[in-house]
């Protein structure tokens, strides 16, 4: 009620939570007719980046690096100067600006957009301002195994209902673009090199008692119990297990007992430990491409996506 005596103005959707947020927009969606629901996906949302009006504040999560201090320098340097009065308009006012200058790489009318700034870095916008699993990912994969090809961080916003996340360009296409014209032969060559690279992935490990997810202690995702939350202190199988079969489901009891009772029988799930996990492998989220010499092998040139990432149980 602050707020809005504050500024009747006021966006009411930013403050509610995400899950509320996420709720909303599924409960809206699902309320439409099949025929609407067709009309909506052929006629389209509008673009991402308009709901950046709502955005009114800004702050600095984690310091932003000296190519992306550059960038906004060229919009405005009033925000670098933290006695300004008008440091945090002119940040917002930049970041704006830089958002809307640099062409979209990736757009979901709902959880955000992807603009590429310049040859080396890109921004992603996406709704929610909490979470930084991503962003702590990025920075743990950079000192713990500097030779994987990941995004690099280079800096996160909190703006308004947003956060904004620089990380390096990973070029080439996604997996899921370059398959259909893909060779058998080739398919096989990019299949062994993302088992090398996942499997070195699931070497890096965790010791039981420390909290499952984030590697920051951000708290793990069960995204079949809730699509935005956060679950902390979760430290055992025993925990995770009970939060996956928390998940909403429409058979009986005894048929939930039933499948937990395959977990009884399952010696996956007493080996000691959790793996780093990738938590949304998909070809969407595989970056190729065609190398430039005669042979003209395709080879991984990152992997993106890290948002549900951390470290999990190894089944």
């Amino acid at each position: 009620m602050a707020a809005l005596e504050k500024n009747p103005a006021a966006d009411l959707m930013s403050m509610f939570s995400d899950s509320y947020i996420q709720g909303h927009r599924n409960a809206k969606y699902g309320q439409l007719s099949y025929a609407a629901k067709q009309e909506t996906e052929t006629k389209g949302l509008p673009e991402f980046r308009t709901r950046l009006d709502l955005a009114e504040i800004a702050t600095v999560i984690y310091p932003l690096s000296d190519k992306v201090t550059a960038m906004l320098g060229q919009y405005s340097g009033g925000w670098l100067d933290n006695k300004s009065i008008d440091a945090e308009q002119s940040l917002i006012a930049s970041l704006k600006q830089l958002i809307w200058d640099s062409p979209k790489i990736w757009e979901s009318s709902v959880r955000g957009v992807v603009v590429k700034c310049n040859e080396d870095i890109v921004a992603k916008v996406i709704t929610g301002n909490k979470d930084y699993t991503e962003y702590t990912s990025m920075q743990y994969l950079e000192k713990q195994v500097p030779d994987i090809s990941a995004p690099r961080p280079h800096g996160l916003i909190a703006l308004g209902p947003f956060r904004i996340i620089f990380m390096s360009y990973i070029p080439g296409q996604t997996l899921a673009q370059a398959w259909p014209s893909l060779s058998h032969k080739e398919k096989i060559s990019i299949q062994h090199q993302l088992d090398e690279i996942f499997c070195r992935l699931r070497t890096i490990r965790q010791d039981d008692g420390s909290p499952l997810g984030g590697v920051n202690g951000e708290g793990a995702k069960e995204l079949r119990v809730d699509e935005c939350t956060l679950f902390k202190n979760i430290t055992t199988t025993k925990e995770f297990n009970s939060l996956q079969f928390s998940a909403r489901h429409y058979g009986s009891t005894t048929y939930v007992k039933l499948l937990r009772s395959f977990l009884e029988y399952d010696n996956s799930t007493l080996i000691p430990g959790s793996v780093f996990t990738h938590g949304d492998v998909r070809i969407n989220n595989i970056m190729v491409k065609k190398e430039p010499s005669p042979s003209g092998e395709y080879i991984v040139t990152g992997i993106i996506g890290l948002e549900d990432s951390g470290f999990y149980l190894h089944y």
